[in-house]
Order: C-alpha cells, then sequence, then structure tokens
C-alpha cells in the first residue's frame, strides 16, 4: 500500500471513512498515510449506526470466503444481529402505533412482529449468502457446535452437511425396516449371487408355488439378442412351477418386447390372461412430441385350469390396471431404475400365494418380491447376478445363500 501511494499518490476515489469522530473504514490507508506524510481525503459516513456496520462488512468483503463461512459468520455477528431486531422492534412499534386512518391498510398484520422476518435477510445480504444458509448455519450452531466450527473454517459446507443428514435418515430408515421385517417373518428372505440359468439347475420341477420375477427389458439388449436372451431361461423357469401355481413376469410396454414375450408363451402350455396394467403418475419426464409418454409397464399373468383361485377379495385389487405410484427416491424406497412398489409386489403375492408356499424370484435385484413374499410369510427365494444389488438386497433384509 506505501509503494502504491508513492507511486501514484493518494486515490481519492477511496476516502477514509469517518463516523461520529471515529474511522469506520480505511484504517490501513490512513496509517501509511500517517508514514508517508501525505494527507489522505475524508468523508463523513451519514447513517444510522446499523447501516455503518453493514457499511463497514461490505466494504471489507472477505472474498475468500465462501457461502457457507459467510453464513456462519453472519450467525455469530452478534452485535449485527441485536442491531437488527432492535431495527425490527423499532420499525414494528411505529408500524402499530399508525393513527387509525392508516391502521386499516395494515389490519391483516399478524400477531408476530413481521419485521422479525427481515431479519436473516438483512444478515445474508450484509454478509454476501443467502437467508436459508444463515437459518441453516443457525440451527447447527445450537444442535452441533462442532459441525458449526468446521464450517466455519471451510472443512465443511452446509450442502454437505445436508447430505449427510439425509444420508443418514435414509440408512436409519433401512434399518428400522431390516428390523421390522426381522420382527415380522420367521423365515428371511434369501437371494443367491448367481446367473438365472444356473440358479435354475438347483430348482426341482413342480416345487414353486409362485413365480414372481422382473427381467431386464429389450433396452438392454440389440432386438436381436432379446429372443435368444428370453429363450435361455422361460421355458426352465415355468417347467419349476406346481400344477396348482401361477407366474408373474414384468416387462416392459415396448411392441417388440410385448411380441417377444407373446410368442414364446403361446408355446408353454400355460393360459395367458389379459396382461395386467402396473401404471404410476408420479413420473413426468419431458413433455413429447412425436410420440406419447409411457406410464406403464406389463405384468403377465400365466396360470393352469389346474391353478389354485386368485385371491382377489379386496375390490380395487380385482382390476387388471394397478394404479400405483412408482418408488420415489426423495423418500428413499428407491434403489434401482425399475424397481417394482412395495404394494404391487405385496398385492400380487397375496393373490396368488398362501402362507407356507414357495415364492420364486430369478430376477431378484435389490429383493423387493422376496421380501414382500417373506412378510407376507411365504418362503422367499431367488437369484441376481450383480454384486451391487445383491449387497442392496442384503441392507434391506435378505439373507445371502
Amino acid at each position: 500500500m506505501r509503494a502504491n501511494l508513492l507511486s501514484n499518490g493518494y486515490d481519492a476515489k477511496n476516502p477514509i471513512w469517518l463516523f461520529e469522530g471515529a474511522i469506520l473504514d480505511g484504517w490501513n490507508r490512513y496509517r501509511a498515510c500517517l508514514a508517508l506524510n501525505i494527507n489522505p481525503v475524508f468523508k463523513t459516513f451519514e447513517g444510522s449506526e446499523l447501516e455503518a456496520m453493514q457499511f463497514t462488512i461490505r466494504t471489507n468483503d472477505r472474498r475468500d470466503l465462501n457461502s457457507t463461512q459467510r453464513a456462519c459468520i453472519a450467525v455469530e455477528a452478534e452485535e449485527l444481529v441485536a442491531a437488527l431486531k432492535a431495527e425490527a422492534a423499532r420499525r414494528y412499534a411505529d408500524n402499530v402505533g399508525r393513527p387509525t386512518k392508516e391502521k386499516q391498510s395494515v389490519e391483516l398484520i399478524p400477531p408476530i412482529n413481521p419485521e422479525q422476518n427481515k431479519v436473516r435477510t438483512q444478515l445474508a445480504e450484509t454478509f454476501g449468502t443467502n437467508p436459508r444458509y444463515v437459518s441453516d448455519a443457525a440451527k447447527i450452531k445450537d444442535e452441533n457446535p462442532e459441525e458449526f466450527a468446521q464450517m466455519k473454517a471451510g472443512k465443511k459446507t452446509i450442502t454437505k452437511s445436508k447430505q449427510e443428514k439425509k444420508q443418514k435418515a435414509l440408512q436409519d430408515a433401512e434399518k428400522k425396516k431390516i428390523l421390522s421385517l426381522e420382527a415380522e417373518v420367521k423365515i428371511a428372505p434369501k437371494i443367491t449371487l448367481a446367473d438365472c440359468k444356473d440358479f435354475l439347475k438347483t430348482i426341482k420341477p413342480e416345487s414353486v408355488d409362485l413365480i414372481l420375477t422382473d427381467p431386464p427389458y429389450i433396452t438392454e439388449f440389440e432386438p436381436a439378442e432379446f429372443r435368444r436372451f428370453v429363450d435361455s431361461w422361460l421355458n426352465d423357469l415355468l417347467s419349476k412351477l406346481k400344477q396348482t401355481g401361477r407366474a408373474f413376469i414384468c416387462t416392459g410396454a415396448y411392441p417388440q418386447e410385448m411380441l417377444t414375450y407373446l410368442l414364446c408363451f403361446q408355446k408353454s402350455g400355460f393360459i395367458i390372461d389379459s396382461p395386467l396394467i402396473w401404471t404410476y403418475r408420479n413420473t413426468l419426464g419431458q413433455t413429447p412430441k412425436m410420440k406419447y409418454n409411457l406410464n406403464y409397464q406389463f405384468v403377465w399373468h400365466l396360470y393352469k385350469t389346474t391353478s389354485n383361485p386368485l385371491d382377489t377379495s379386496i375390490t380395487n385389487e380385482m382390476f387388471s390396471v394397478q394404479d400405483i405410484n412408482a418408488p420415489d427416491g426423495r423418500l428413499g424406497d428407491r434403489f434401482h431404475t425399475w424397481q417394482k412398489p412395495d404394494e404391487l409386489a405385496n398385492r400380487l403375492v397375496r393373490h396368488a400365494s398362501k402362507e407356507g408356499d414357495t415364492v420364486l424370484d430369478v430376477f431378484a435385484c435389490t429383493g423387493t418380491f422376496l421380501i414382500a413374499a417373506a412378510k407376507a410369510k411365504r418362503h422367499a427365494i431367488g437369484c441376481e447376478v450383480n454384486e451391487v444389488n445383491i449387497e442392496l438386497a442384503k441392507n434391506r433384509g435378505c439373507k445371502i445363500g
């Protein structure tokens, strides 16, 4: 600063600001000028004490601080908070003390001080952050001083803190679900890390009461490969079903995929019921220009004349259209893209099996169908080829076989 003053002289555009006879801003410039015998330019700040504090903070903006640190500093600025509250109280008192005619325009003022709501907004503006961050920082300071210190030091952000809390909440919720599942079932659902074709070799023919599974969709294959994929496991899977059993196979509603399954089912010897439609209304996506958005999937229902009767005694469950929201990641119950809702799983298990029956899922993924079957006191067995999904299924309460 001294070298700059010697080279360029004093810049009158940057005065030393005074307030009530003391230096408000520019103390370092003042000291440099004294050392160099340079006469600085002074200017008196016109405004209230509150405005003087805000001016000082703005003109000494710490540009190396992130928004979280600024929010923490705002929370700790007790003097400024007190001044803002006092100013808010004064405005409120002035407002409620208006003459009767003026009061008529503010009759809807709530019993609480409305000006108090501006305090955090003013703090946020003063320290260069946003009101939400100031509120969050104040809450964290009260609940977790250690975490607040980390945020103030720049080691953690409010966003990171929220993410950690959300993740912990989801983990706690999953732990509760597992404990609940363990309390509800006597035999834990069993999932094996294996390809479906290999796993089917371990299952005796006509030993399963209900097949409930959700194979990969045609979108994961080249068209010519998809037919070979279905042919490689479908007939063997259906051979495991008892003469009294039923099968539900979930598929996409893509024309070529539907045609592939229909052709295969016609050779199976099973009766092909009108496909169930699982439709969901809680996903929108982009507005299409050439075709309609797909908001439903198929559940093929196969049975024989010897199959046990369906139990669809609940009226709104007897129809082929099952209208149930898709799992929502924001609620912590969605683990993969095409996951079926728990309610759909519960219904199908209840409709087509009874306590003690064996339910088989050879594309178990994260275990939704197996868990539903176990909760309904069925023997639930299945396989999954993806290790990540297996681990998720384990965390949800499945036993790895």
